[in-house]
């Protein structure tokens, strides 16, 4: 009887082994991987823009011209001599309003998720990034919604600098009023590597993906 016991106790240890193995790679997760999956979607947002890429504050004719649904990209100020950081755009919807100047404050609708789709800031229940069949008259806002206001400059104070992260400040000065479009922030026009943890709650090197509409210029 002693070899079967062996054999039993053996066949539940592989067994009990195996489970927890099992387990170990049912808890990873995207996040698990996260700096990269960022970087190599926002590879593929640059190549998916090809020569369709624009710097601020030039080339406003160019961006009203880009047709609904064609991703661009407008350069941000995280750019360097060495290196053009981008906010990549999509319009789901264009008008003839006004642009808003840099030192303007707007009213928006907006809608801000993860790769993965998860939501981490919104005021209404616009698309998320796991969203394929984007229609500028679909997911609107409801009566129960409102616009938050922003003024597109940063406030500069004694402690530091506070506002919009650069990929809204870059796209909003090319969006018009009443227009509906989706902005890929890469992480480094967005909270970047290691964003403050008493301040924020979104993980490092996330790009964040908004569904916008700029609602009006307040003032």
């Amino acid at each position: 009887m002693k070899p079967l016991r062996y054999i039993i106790g053996l066949l539940s240890f592989v067994l009990v082994g195996t489970i927890i193995s099992c387990s170990e790679v049912e808890e990873e997760t995207v996040y698990d991987h996260w700096q990269a999956y960022n970087e190599d979607y926002c590879d593929s947002l640059l190549n998916a823009a090809g020569s369709h890429l624009f710097s601020t504050p030039d080339d406003t004719a160019r961006v009203d011209a880009m047709p609904i649904g064609q991703l661009f990209g407008i350069q941000t100020r995280r750019s360097s001599t060495t290196y053009k950081h981008y906010v990549f755009c999509k319009k789901l919807t264009a008008t003839e309003g006004a642009h808003p100047l840099y030192t303007d404050k707007v009213s928006a609708y907006y809608c801000g998720s993860y790769l993965t789709g998860d939501v981490f800031d919104s005021n209404f229940s616009g698309y998320v990034a796991t969203d394929t069949n984007l229609e500028g008259h679909s997911k609107l806002p409801q009566v129960y919604d409102t616009p938050s206001t922003f003024t597109i400059k940063p406030t500069v104070t004694s402690t530091g600098t506070s506002g919009l992260v650069e990929g809204w400040i870059a796209a909003l000065q090319y969006m018009r009023e009443g227009e509906r479009w989706i902005l890929y922030v890469p992480y480094q026009s967005g909270y970047g590597a290691k964003p403050d943890a008493t301040r924020i709650t979104v993980p490092g090197y996330s790009t964040l993906i908004f569904d916008i509409i700029l609602s009006e210029i307040v003032d």
